[in-house]
């Protein structure tokens, strides 16, 4: 069978034949970096061009397309004959034209109807961005339409009964946390699995009615605890095994556990404050801290790994094979340099795709065969540079061809794109529609307005908050310290961050969860809290480090900064003190 890109096929060949592993810079940082025996064969696999970014560059680029903090903003939908105020991911300044979601995904427009021909004179990326801004856009582009009674959600997987969180996968009654899956009634979480009934947890699983737990498992009615597993009613405790009524990592009776845990009170937030710096020290002074978290894990190099086999400079990955260069992925396979990518194979440089074999520099695709440079596409098939669409084949800049004329023009377009240095690059970082300090890229790449101007990014901060407009205004300070003193008053005020200076509100059902297991209120700003928790979390890369045992050089996520104040050690050591 011959090539259905000729051309194309032909000038790629002249880069890849003579293709072999060398050092190249970064054209965004500058810094050295290597392109490997193994990112060679992928590339002449998919057949595409080795990329002008080193691999930390290339993720912040992809980031900057995931909108990852749950920042929302008022702005009127542009459908015909529509009129109501929006919650949108946009904010006003945006210049791209929005539609409500439901009317978004009905059969009432066409995006085929902005269709426009391929300009051979001018740049893909420049024409593809008025595409861009000529179609109109979900309030929420990146929200489930299978969502249940789950409003400010950014994506998920047939969330429900969720409120302002992002990534809730199979989930329910999830509150201001960030990716949780198969789990349940949990506030202020952050990658979660398999979790009912917690509050403030970072990075566990299958834990039950539990409150401050770090890198646990299978804990049960436990506060305050770090790499622990298979616990239940223990307090302040790091690297237990298989125990019960432990205090400080002290073993007690049940009876003197219980007299314990009646004297310590959380509902008041100066007490609470205080038994979490207490437990930092611990974590800090005493924890024993495992280089890399993989589980079930064959010829892997990565972190935060589950089930995974021959995955290289990878994060975050569960029942995955064959991917380099990858962020947050599930039920993936044969994939490179992609970020939050979801059930499919052959994919490279996708952020934010579900269901989609062979999908590349694309964005916001659920459900994709043979995608090229397109976002906000479903369902579709043999699409290249388009918006928007559902349910479509053969489109380029959302234009409708015969297979025979379809091929011929993307031979065209890719040659010309690679001969212009464009193909074989995702999407450029002043093309994303979010600003940058509301996307993944900030969480992970923490840059100031002038910095992120400098790479073409947008910086944003929201002058006004019209949401307070009807509700009393309550400082930070005169939110009263304990959960007993709280009335049902407070639901019909704006608390002003004592961070931020932004202003917030409490919900009935978060009010009731505090009072049922008397925590105080929270005087932060959820998505400053989601911020604050990501200082527990490893950052998507690693270091060569020595183990403080027995002193072999190992790879870590932990950076520098933490290595000098921590107790991290290799597998086997960390097996041998811990288990």
């Amino acid at each position: 069978m011959g090539s259905k890109t000729p051309n194309f096929d032909k000038e790629l060949n002249k880069v890849l034949i003579e293709l072999k592993p060398h050092k190249r810079t970064c054209s965004q940082c500058g810094r050295k970096f290597e392109i490997l025996n193994e990112d060679i064969e992928f590339y002449k696999i998919l057949k595409v061009s080795p990329p002008k970014l080193c691999p930390s560059c290339r993720m912040q680029r992809r980031m900057v397309f995931v909108k990852r903090l749950p920042k929302f903003y008022r702005r009127d939908c542009e459908a015909k004959g529509h009129k109501e105020s929006l919650i949108s991911t946009y904010p006003k300044e945006s210049p791209i034209h929005i539609y409500d979601f439901k009317y978004y995904f009905s059969d009432n427009w066409d995006a085929t109807d902005y269709g426009m021909n391929f300009d051979s004179h001018k740049s893909f990326f420049k024409q593809f961005y008025s595409l861009v801004l000529k179609v109109p856009h979900a309030d929420i582009p990146d929200k489930d339409p299978n969502a249940v009674n789950s409003t400010y959600i950014l994506s998920g997987y047939y969330p429900k009964n969720c409120y302002f969180s992002v990534g809730p996968y199979q989930s329910e009654g999830i509150y201001y946390s960030y990716l949780t899956t198969y789990s349940k009634d949990c506030f202020d979480g952050t990658r979660i699995d398999h979790c009912e009934l917690g509050y403030w947890l970072i990075d566990c699983k299958h834990c039950y009615k539990s409150f401050f737990l770090q890198k646990c498992r299978n804990c049960i009615e436990c506060f305050f605890l770090y790499d622990c597993a298979n616990c239940q009613n223990c307090f302040c405790c790091t690297n237990l095994r298989n125990k019960k009524y432990y205090f400080f990592n002290r073993p007690l009776g049940k009876e003197e556990y219980q007299r314990k845990i009646k004297q310590i009170y959380l509902g008041n937030r100066e007490n609470l404050i205080r038994i979490k710096e207490e437990f930092q020290k611990i974590i800090q002074q005493e924890g024993i801290h495992r280089a890399i978290m993989n589980r079930k894990v064959e010829n892997c190099i990565g972190d935060d790994l589950n089930n995974c086999k021959d995955c290289y400079i990878a994060f975050g990955g569960i029942n995955s094979e064959n991917i380099r260069y990858g962020q947050i992925f599930i039920d993936l396979k044969d994939s490179i340099d992609v970020t939050n990518t979801v059930k499919g194979s052959n994919c490279y440089e996708t952020a934010l795709a579900e269901d989609v074999y062979d999908v590349k520099f694309s964005n916001i695709i659920r459900g994709g065969l043979s995608v090229e440079y397109s976002r906000e596409c479903y369902n579709c098939e043999y699409i290249f540079g388009c918006v928007g669409l559902r349910y479509k084949k053969y489109r380029i800049f959302n234009k409708a061809y015969t297979p025979q004329e379809y091929w011929k023009l993307v031979d065209k377009i890719k040659t010309k794109m690679l001969k212009d240095g464009e193909y074989g690059e995702f999407f450029p970082i002043s093309a994303s529609l979010y600003p940058y300090n509301d996307t993944f890229a900030y969480i992970n790449f923490p840059l100031g307005r002038k910095e992120v101007e400098k790479i073409g990014g947008w910086w944003y901060e929201q002058s006004k908050f019209p949401d307070v407009k009807d509700l009393s205004i309550l400082k930070a300070s005169d939110v009263p310290q304990d959960i007993k003193e709280v009335d049902d008053s407070i639901l019909n005020k704006a608390i002003i961050c004592e961070k931020t200076e932004k202003p917030f509100r409490i919900i009935k059902k978060e009010l009731d969860f505090y009072r049922r297991y008397q925590l105080p209120l929270p005087t932060v700003h959820p998505v400053q809290r989601i911020l604050d928790r990501f200082q527990n979390v490893n950052p998507y890369k690693l270091w060569k480090t020595i183990c403080q045992k027995c002193h072999r050089e190992i790879y870590t996520s932990y950076p520098p900064e933490k290595q000098k104040e921590l107790k991290i050690y290799c597998e086997k050591c960390y097996l041998e003190d811990v288990g």
